[in-house]
């Protein structure tokens, strides 16, 4: 990451230039397509003629589907290759571990793990002890997502599944905004995005924490659209959920979302209709939310503390702003190479950066802007706002993955680019090409073009990540090919990485086989902690023999196993259901008054109507 960052007297100053050159590309763009215009001779004032025989609707909504079912399974596949295929299925950072430790605990209906007695051997990242709980520091909505799939013993299906519904999200959002033909780009940047694959295919939260996200504003804009209270209930608790897996995140997104249903508010001329149907939304949002509440209550003992803060080193504080500008310097200069992957390996320089981002820009420079529009770019710009009080950084060979949340209004902004640069008003069906085929057919050669490159350079690019950050399978080969039974697997050092590669051996119950635990120089309780086993020492990428005081020690003390019982799943599980259906019943209520509102005033109209 360092080479990234600009010395403190530049800070920020990467972030800037990108910017800036993404918007003079932008411009750029602009201005060729208007010379294209003039040299085709097609002005905006005398549109292209529409076709003698219109595509038949039926045929064209299969056209439609057909395509947007094979973009979410081509998603899916690319995904599941580098989920298994590349990353063998495998934490490659200590976030992972401790998310994946997090579901083995949830499957086995615990929410922490009660605190062992050999607490100093066990430094998996992330997670920590006190108040007798061992426990992860990260909120408790990924995991149970994830927990799914390790409930059946397929957690590495999880993201890749969630990536493709996040292409069909994509598609529906598009869809709703600028016409079918934008939301199918949209979900075609959206499937081959090299950032979109990474977050899709580990184990991070990132990439649900944006489903979640998508599927909140998709909800919001078909319950709008229907005036749907229950749609928009739904919508406020994919928000509300999205906040249990990243809240910091969840709340930098709904910043801009809320001035804009508080403009609608002020301008709404039937203020009580509005208000209630905010008022189910937030009340969606506020049930979404409450698997975290409750588990941060069982856990440190308030709703509203989470274990966040307990972690080291990192906290929020203005005292980290000049650093935290040092991270949004390198995490903003490291989202045009990531996001859409166009050009890698074939071109390189500022054009072809500048021209990842530029195609957004598009739409602020052509005609207005629309209201999301201008949400989009908001939410581009709130988030990594958001982290300027933040001790960490998040950086690493993934992306720019603190920001990835808010790239979905990148897609769709970048496919309305395309459309807008080749006049094709995407809304009408059929399309209507304001400038003439041949402008359309630039438009549409350069966006092919740029997304050939991105598939032809996909498959080396992603096969990079094999044995990333020095995790690989061979753990798990030689523990396969070995048949060890009953054993103690020790790591020589605190370092990560060993927990990486043991992270799919990993088990809520310590008294599992294989055991792992970190070596000290005294190992008397942890020998007595696991009595009659064999022990091996894993090194990087073999075992070696364990030195002789790691397992001949001082004169073991006993240890018992904790007697304290841990919260349960299932109380979670039972407190969520309980307070959401009374949060049902209480939308079901709102709803009635709505429906014998609307029906007492159709009566009184009726009423006034009639002679006396």
């Amino acid at each position: 990451m360092d080479a990234l960052v600009s010395p403190r007297s530049q800070l920020a100053l990467n972030a800037l230039d990108i910017l800036v050159r993404s918007a003079m590309a932008g411009c750029l763009l602009v201005l060729v397509f208007a010379a294209l215009r003039r040299l085709f001779s097609l002005g905006a004032d005398h549109p292209a003629p529409r076709p003698a025989r219109p595509v038949p609707s039926p045929l064209r909504r299969i056209w439609v589907g057909v395509s947007v079912g094979s973009l979410v399974l081509i998603a899916l596949g690319i995904r599941l290759w580098i989920s298994r295929g590349v990353l063998e299925g495998l934490a490659h950072t200590p976030d992972e571990v401790a998310y994946m430790l997090q579901a083995k605990w949830l499957v086995a209906n615990k929410l922490y793990q009660a605190a062992p007695p050999i607490q100093e051997y066990l430094a998996v990242p992330f997670t920590y002890f006190r108040d007798q709980k061992w426990f992860s520091i990260y909120p408790v909505g990924w995991p149970l997502v994830l927990a799914l799939g390790q409930a059946i013993g397929l957690p590495w299906i999880v993201s890749p599944i969630c990536g493709a519904l996040y292409v069909l999200l994509l598609f529906l959002i598009g869809q709703e905004l600028y016409g079918e033909l934008v939301g199918l780009t949209a979900a075609l940047l959206g499937a081959l995005s090299p950032m979109a694959i990474l977050m899709f295919s580990s184990y991070l939260s990132h990439g649900s924490a944006a489903l979640m996200i998508a599927l909140f504003l998709w909800l919001f804009l078909v319950g709008r659209r229907r005036e749907s209270l229950p749609i928009l209930g739904l919508s406020g608790a994919s928000l509300g959920f999205a906040f249990g897996i990243r809240p910091l995140t969840a709340a930098a997104v709904a910043c801009p979302f809320a001035i804009l249903l508080l403009s609608e508010l002020l301008r709404s001329e039937e203020k009580r209709v509005t208000l209630r149907s905010l008022g189910v939304f937030i009340l969606g949002g506020v049930f979404g939310s409450l698997p975290v509440l409750i588990s941060n209550r069982l856990i440190t003992g308030s709703a509203f503390s989470f274990a966040y803060s307990y972690g080291a080193g990192t906290s929020f504080s203005v005292q980290n702003f000049p650093s935290a500008l040092m991270h949004l310097d390198a995490t903003v200069a490291s989202v045009p190479p990531a996001i859409f992957g166009w050009g890698w390996g074939i071109l390189t320089g500022w054009p072809i950066l500048s021209l990842s981002l530029a195609f957004a820009c598009v739409p602020f420079l052509l005609r207005g802007p629309r209201v999301f529009d201008l949400l989009f770019a908001a939410m581009f710009i709130a988030l990594p706002l958001s982290f300027l009080a933040w001790g960490g950084h998040g950086l690493h060979g993934y992306g720019p993955r603190f920001y990835f949340e808010a790239l979905f209004g990148i897609y769709l902004l970048t496919a309305r680019g395309f459309f807008l640069l080749g006049g094709i008003d995407a809304s009408r069906s059929p399309a209507r090409l304001r400038w003439g085929r041949s402008v359309a057919i630039v438009a549409g050669s350069l966006l092919i073009g740029l997304v050939v490159t991105t598939a032809v350079t996909l498959r080396p690019r992603m096969r990079l990540y094999k044995g990333y950050n020095w995790v690989n399978g061979g753990l798990e080969t030689a523990i396969g090919g070995g048949r060890l039974r009953r054993g103690l697997i020790l790591f020589p050092d605190d370092n990560w990485f060993s927990w990486g590669s043991a992270s799919n051996l990993l088990q809520a119950d310590l008294q599992a086989d294989p055991a792992f635990a970190v070596s000290r120089p005294d190992n008397s309780k942890l020998l007595a902690f696991y009595s009659n086993r064999r022990i091996f020492m894993w090194e990087r990428d073999h075992f070696v023999r364990p030195p002789v005081e790691s397992v001949f020690s001082k004169a073991p003390t006993p240890a018992q196993v904790p007697n304290q019982p841990a919260a349960k799943l299932t109380t979670l599980l039972g407190w969520w259901l309980a307070l959401s259906a009374a949060g049902a019943g209480l939308l079901a209520a709102l709803a009635r008054g709505r429906l014998s509102q609307t029906t007492g005033t159709g009566r009184a109209a009726e009423r006034a109507r009639k002679p006396d």
